[in-house]
């Protein structure tokens, strides 16, 4: 973080994909996992800079192979999973529906 930021939590995705290349120019990609982690809430207020330390463990469902390769005849399946880290904004007051 380089500037302050009004957010009001850290979140962390654990998204999943399968792809599936049957030829040199056809891929079929499947999100098949897509979680949603709160690691930190902030009260209102500009997030500190510096402040960019949150640890964090998460742990794969024991159906779910931790890698995965399958290659014949110049064909492949894989699955790959991406780790994404965001920080959400904290959503603005109408006036309109002030107390």
């Amino acid at each position: 973080m380089n500037e302050a930021f009004d957010a009001k939590a850290l979140t962390l995705s654990l998204i999943g994909y399968q792809r599936a290349v049957i030829a040199p120019d056809i891929n079929k990609d499947n999100k098949y996992l897509d979680v949603k982690y709160t690691v930190a809430t902030f009260e209102p207020g500009h997030v500190q800079m510096g402040a960019s330390e949150f640890p964090f463990s998460m742990i794969l469902p024991k159906e779910i192979a931790e890698t995965f390769l399958l290659q014949v005849d110049g064909m492949h399946l894989s699955q790959t999973f991406f780790l994404k880290a965001q920080m959400e904004p904290r959503e603005e007051t109408s006036p309109h529906y002030a107390d």
